[in-house]
C-alpha cells in the first residue's frame, strides 16, 4: 500500500492503528547477526511503492511510514469516549498505563479499573511501546472513561534493525571485550559494569518510562498546568475500588502536612496484606500513611507523581540517564540519592495496598503472556475480600515520618551504552519539539555530547 494512500485514509478518519498493524505485517523481519554493513537509510524522500519479492534491492523500510503515523497520533492527542458524557475535566484524575505486549494482564488491569469508584471522571492514558492487535482490542474495549493512546516513537518494534532497536552490528550481550574487538561491533568499547553489552528489549522499558513522563507532563495539551497527582501503572497491575478516592485524600494530606513530598505510593511490598492492619482500619475508620525516602522495592507499584516531583526528577536527568541500571525505579532511587538536594525524594505511602502487582512470575525476562494470570486474578480477589472492610477510610493520618536520605542502590547494569545515555538525555526536548524525533529516526544520535 502506498504511503500516499495511507495518508488519504488517515485524512478520511480511518483507524490509524489498523494502518500500523497492516504495515507491521508487511515489514520484513531482519536476520540479526554481528557484522559491519551500510548505515541504515534515512527517511525516504517520498511515497514508497511496494517492491516484488524477487526484485532487488528492496525498497526503503516501510516502518518509516509507521513511525510517521505514530508521531502524528502523538501530535493529534484525540481522546476517545469524549462524546459519551464522561466527565473528565482539567484537574481531574489522571491514570497513565505503560503497556508492552501482555494483553492478558492488561485485560485484568482494565477489569479492575472498571470497578474503581469515580473512574468515569478520569482520563486514562495508555502509553504503548509496541503496536499489537490484541492489546489494541483491549484498549478499544474501554467504555467507562475518556481514553487517550500515545506511542513511544523509539521502540525496538519500530527500529527493528538499528538503534535504539537491536542493530545487527552491535555486540552480542555475552561477548567478551576481546571478542567484541575482534568482531568490530559498534559498541565494543562500552560494556556495562558486569561486562555485558546492551539488549534493546531491556533498555526499552527505561527509555519508554522516561519518555512517557516527559510527554505526559510537558507534551500533552490536556494536562498543561495540571498539578497532579498522576497515577503511574503498568500492564501487570490490579487496582482496588477505592484507589482514586484514596489518592485524592493522600493528595490533600500531602498538600497540608508534607509540603516536601513529591511522590505517593498506593502499593505495598510483598504479598502479605496485614490482616490486623486492615481490621484496625475497618474498626476505626482511620488509615495510617507514612512519609519516607523513595525506595524502589517498596514504592514502585502504584506510584503517583505531583508536577513538583516530575520537575525535581527532570532536573536530575543526567543522574537518571547515566545510571548503569536498565530499571527505571532503581535509576530513580540513584537520582534521588545523588542529585536531590536533601538526598532523597520523599514519598507519602499507604500501609494497605490499593495497587497489586499481578506479574510476579511474568516479568521482563518471561516469554509467555498468560503465565499464571488466572492465578494472579484469584490472588487479587482474595486480597480484595480481605481488605473490603478497610476500603474508603473516613480519614488518613501520618503515623511515621522519616526524612533521612535514601539508600544508594546496588545497580543491575544493562545501561552503559553512550547512545542510550544520549537518547535518554534528549527526551525532554523531544516531547515538546516533535521535529527532534526525525533527527533520531534519521540516525543522527550517536552518543552524548
Amino acid at each position: 500500500m502506498r504511503v500516499s494512500v495511507l495518508w488519504a485514509r488517515v485524512a478520511s478518519g480511518a483507524s490509524l492503528l489498523l494502518l500500523l498493524l497492516l504495515l507491521l505485517r508487511a515489514r520484513p523481519r531482519p536476520e540479526l547477526r554481528v557484522e559491519r554493513g551500510p548505515e541504515a537509510p534515512a527517511f525516504p524522500p517520498g511515497p514508497v511503492a511496494p517492491v516484488a519479492p524477487e526484485e532487488a534491492p528492496r525498497s526503503p523500510d516501510p516502518a518509516a511510514a509507521i513511525r510517521r503515523l505514530v508521531l502524528r497520533m502523538n501530535a493529534e492527542q484525540r481522546p476517545r469516549n469524549a462524546g459519551r458524557a464522561l466527565a473528565w475535566r482539567p484537574g481531574g484524575p489522571v491514570v497513565v498505563v505503560q503497556v508492552h505486549s501482555r494483553a492478558a494482564h492488561l485485560r485484568l488491569l482494565v477489569e479492575s479499573l472498571g470497578a474503581v469508584r469515580g473512574i468515569e471522571t478520569a482520563l486514562l492514558i495508555f502509553s504503548h511501546d509496541e503496536v499489537s492487535e490484541e492489546v489494541d482490542a483491549v484498549v478499544r474495549g474501554v467504555r467507562f472513561c475518556q481514553v487517550l493512546q500515545i506511542f513511544y516513537p523509539f521502540s525496538a518494534q519500530l527500529h527493528a534493525a538499528s538503534f535504539p532497536g537491536p542493530d545487527p552490528r552491535d555486540c552480542p550481550r555475552n561477548a567478551s571485550p576481546r571478542e567484541a574487538q575482534r568482531l568490530g561491533c559498534t559498541n565494543a568499547a562500552t560494556p556495562d559494569r558486569f561486562g555485558h553489552y546492551r539488549e534493546a528489549a531491556f533498555t526499552q522499558a527505561k527509555h519508554h518510562w522516561w519518555w512517557k513522563l516527559h510527554f505526559v507532563w510537558r507534551g500533552l495539551r490536556m494536562l498543561r498546568g495540571h498539578p497532579g497527582p498522576v497515577l503511574l501503572l503498568e500492564e501487570d497491575h490490579f487496582v482496588l475500588p477505592d484507589a482514586l478516592a484514596l489518592l485524592a485524600s493522600m493528595g490533600d494530606v500531602l498538600r497540608v502536612n508534607c509540603a516536601d513530598c513529591d511522590l505517593l505510593s498506593l502499593g505495598v511490598l510483598g504479598p502479605a496484606v496485614g490482616a490486623a492492619a486492615a481490621a484496625a482500619v475497618a474498626a476505626a475508620g482511620t488509615e495510617a500513611v507514612d512519609v519516607a525516602p523513595w525506595h524502589s522495592s517498596r514504592h514502585n507499584t502504584g506510584m503517583a507523581m505531583m508536577r513538583s516531583g516530575y520537575e525535581k526528577l527532570a532536573r536530575c536527568a543526567r543522574a537518571f540517564c547515566t545510571c548503569d541500571d536498565y530499571n527505571w525505579d532503581w535509576s530513580v532511587q540513584l537520582a534521588s540519592v545523588d542529585c536531590v538536594p536533601r538526598g532523597a525524594m520523599l514519598v507519602l505511602a499507604t500501609r494497605l495496598p490499593r495497587v497489586l502487582h499481578t506479574g510476579g512470575g511474568c516479568g521482563m525476562h518471561h516469554r509467555r503472556d498468560s503465565c499464571g494470570v488466572q492465578q494472579e486474578r484469584a490472588h487479587a480477589m482474595r486480597v480484595l475480600r480481605q481488605l473490603e472492610g478497610a476500603l474508603f477510610p473516613a480519614a488518613l493520618s501520618i503515623r511515621s515520618k522519616n526524612e533521612k536520605g535514601a539508600i544508594r542502590p546496588r545497580l543491575n547494569g544493562g545501561w552503559a551504552d553512550p547512545r542510550d545515555w544520549a537518547l535518554c538525555l534528549s527526551q525532554e526536548n523531544r516531547t515538546t519539539s516533535p521535529h527532534f524525533d526525525y533527527y533520531l529516526l534519521a540516525g543522527e544520535i550517536s552518543g552524548p555530547s
